[in-house]
């Protein structure tokens, strides 16, 4: 029987207005960490993630990529 999905454990803080704010993410996986390929996160009043702080983070390499409006990865 396979594990459950992977789950966000919690982000901290939930919400905030600040120019110099720190995030904290907990995800976790029924398989293991080694099972969690990629994370992408959106910091945004909205769920959309034009003009917005949004972000992917692959563990696997500990490389973190912004996204920019058009979608595509920038280092």
């Amino acid at each position: 029987m396979p594990a459950a999905p992977p789950v966000v454990v919690s982000v901290s803080p939930g919400s905030g207005a600040s120019l110099n704010q720190t995030f904290s993410y907990v995800f976790s996986d029924g398989d293991g960490w080694t099972n969690l390929f990629k994370f992408e996160m959106l910091i945004n009043d909205a769920l959309d993630g034009r003009d917005a702080c949004f972000f992917t983070y692959f563990p696997g390499t500990n490389t973190m990529y912004l996204v920019r409006d058009d979608g595509a990865h920038t280092t």
